[in-house]
């Protein structure tokens, strides 16, 4: 992954000094003495599109998927607690003096 972010700024930037540019571009550079990105309306939308719009996909769709599995995870923990739970409820208490009527609390899982 790091080298695909890698490459990508490599290309990006290296792409008006292999040909993709205005016309402008070498004159602005030499004689007016102004270092500005290409104005290559084709160069803006693939510079913009690759270093933007491109990465902002990859991380909402990663975090998509991460909420997915979180969610999946609390919806588990809370049916497993209650399951725990119901059964603690539903046990009856030993027959000895030490046992109480009370059910007894899951010690292990978080309140």
């Amino acid at each position: 992954m790091i080298i695909v972010v890698w490459f990508v700024a490599l290309v990006v930037s290296l792409a008006p000094q292999f040909g993709w540019k205005d016309p402008d571009y070498l004159d602005r550079i030499n004689i007016q003495q102004r270092c500005m990105v290409s104005q290559d309306i084709g160069y803006q939308i693939f510079a913009t599109c690759s270093t933007f719009y491109l990465p902002l996909l990859v991380i909402l769709f990663l975090y998509w998927k991460i909420f997915k599995i979180a969610r999946r995870r609390i919806r588990r923990r809370r049916a497993q607690r209650n399951a725990m739970l119901e059964h603690s409820r539903l046990k009856k208490p030993a027959d000895d003096a030490a046992a109480s009527a009370e059910p007894k609390k899951c010690e292990f899982l978080p309140e």
